[in-house]
């Protein structure tokens, strides 16, 4: 089974809380009614991260996020930057 975009594992990067919010409450929103509320499996997961505002802290904290999922032996397939750029 895929996640989102067609990949197990996703990590969403923002720059600050409110854009996580607002990704968080989209992704909920476009998720089918029986699995809004449900814990994604261990396979299947997207994670929202708030990384920091300026190109080089949001590069390093992702790096860095990055870098411990792959320790962690759950590395990322995919990375997307959301915010309202702005």
């Amino acid at each position: 089974m895929t996640g989102l975009l067609g990949y197990r594992r996703v990590l969403i990067v923002t720059a600050v809380e409110p854009e996580r919010a607002a990704v968080l409450a989209g992704l909920r929103a476009a998720a089918p009614a029986d699995l809004r509320d449900a814990a994604p499996a261990d396979d299947n997961q997207c994670d929202v991260a708030v990384v920091g505002v300026g190109p080089a802290l949001a590069a390093a904290s992702t790096v860095r996020l990055l870098a411990d999922a792959e320790h962690a032996g759950l590395p990322y397939d995919a990375v997307i930057c959301a915010g309202i750029a702005g």
